[in-house]
């Protein structure tokens, strides 16, 4: 039974009570106080009586609005022939499928790695879905044509509920829809923040894709004022994608970093960026993808990213040499392995053009002799 039927029911058991309520009232026969009261009473519970009316007749359109939703579903899954793999019925105050896993797909907006249909979380929902013989909790799907030019669907959220379904060869329970991108991400990510949220490097990796390859929204600050997020938390993420893919490699699982962490690479990468990547690419290893691994050895292998930059910092610089005339007084210095003549304030312009003479001269000798 649906939730408006039921609601249907209470509103019109409140209203036969309130029905019964007004005529076992005594009528008021003076201007006593008492009578006033009475009176005062009675008006109240016309009031009630006609909200009760005016929402039952509203639950009544709802429902009605409900059913005909099903039987247009009903009708339009036999039009396309795929009415013996969807089963069509009314859960709560939603139109739902039982929708055969072979006509759905994973969304291309879908904001999660392919870590979370292997992951111990993922292992879990599967048993549970298994020990009662249906995803208990409905995903949503939206219909599309499959690559093959038959009708299908497209999964808007419980991606991890569909890929459980699918393994298990159970029908996918799910709510059918017809949205466009943009409320489809929407619904998407309502859903995942009631749920299982996202990680920070998901976000990351999705909200360059809605933009940059999708197109959903042509500009970051068009999609943060859609979802209702602030332009420095979509900034704040995306910067994650200047890093090197394998760094994200040599963490096993950057799901499980967080935004701070996140931050503290990006500073280390920024510093050293030679001696960063290089450490990345020992303990990746040449590694395909991501890989399962707990938030300790994550953590550990942060450390020793972070370990490559502390010790490239720690590095001894080259000394600073001073060259000065025959009789002590300073003429110019050179910094690490550049020539930066720096003059001393005493040396008069004649003396600098002479020895910039003296130079050219030197080094142009040094270059035709390499």
């Amino acid at each position: 039974m649906s939730k408006l039927k039921d609601r249907l029911n209470l509103a019109d058991m409140a209203l036969q009570n309130s029905k019964n309520a007004s005529a076992s009232a005594p009528k008021p026969s003076s201007n006593s106080p008492s009578s006033l009261a009475a009176s005062s009473k009675a008006r109240q519970r016309k009031e009630r009586e006609k909200a009760l009316i005016e929402e039952n007749e509203q639950l009544k359109q709802d429902l009605d609005a409900l059913k005909a939703s099903k039987e247009r579903l009903e009708s339009q899954m036999a039009e396309q022939g795929i009415d013996a793999q969807v089963g069509v019925y009314i859960q709560g105050d939603e139109v739902v499928g039982r929708i055969d896993p072979s006509l759905v797909q994973h969304s291309r907006f879908r904001n999660r790695l392919d870590l979370a249909f292997k992951d111990v979380a993922f292992l879990d929902l599967k048993e549970d879905i298994y020990r009662i013989g249906r995803n208990e909790h409905p995903g949503k799907v939206r219909r599309i044509t499959l690559k093959d030019g038959s009708p299908g669907f497209e999964v808007i959220y419980g991606h991890r509920r569909f890929e459980a379904c699918k393994q298990l060869g159970l029908e996918f329970h799910a709510i059918i829809s017809d949205l466009d991108d943009a409320q489809a991400i929407e619904s998407m990510i309502r859903e995942n923040d009631k749920n299982l949220p996202i990680s920070t490097y998901e976000e990351a990796i999705r909200f360059n894709s809605w933009v940059n390859e999708e197109h959903v929204w042509p500009t970051y600050s068009a999609m943060a004022e859609q979802l209702g997020v602030s332009k420095s938390f979509v900034s704040q993420r995306t910067t994650i994608l200047n890093l090197p893919e394998v760094i994200a490699k040599a963490v096993g699982d950057p799901r499980l970093l967080s935004l701070e962490v996140w931050r503290k690479i990006n500073s280390a990468y920024i510093q050293s960026p030679e001696e960063v990547l290089e450490r990345a690419k020992e303990i990746a290893d040449d590694s395909p993808g991501f890989t399962l691994v707990d938030n300790a050895e994550a953590m550990a292998r942060v450390q020793k990213i972070l370990a490559a930059s502390n010790r490239a910092s720690r590095k001894p610089q080259k000394a600073k040499e001073e060259f000065k005339t025959s009789s002590g007084v300073p003429l110019f210095a050179t910094k690490r392995s550049n020539l930066v003549v720096e003059f001393a304030p005493k040396i008069d312009a004649a003396t600098r053009a002479e020895a910039v003479k003296m130079l050219e001269e030197f080094l142009s000798g040094k270059i035709e002799n390499t």
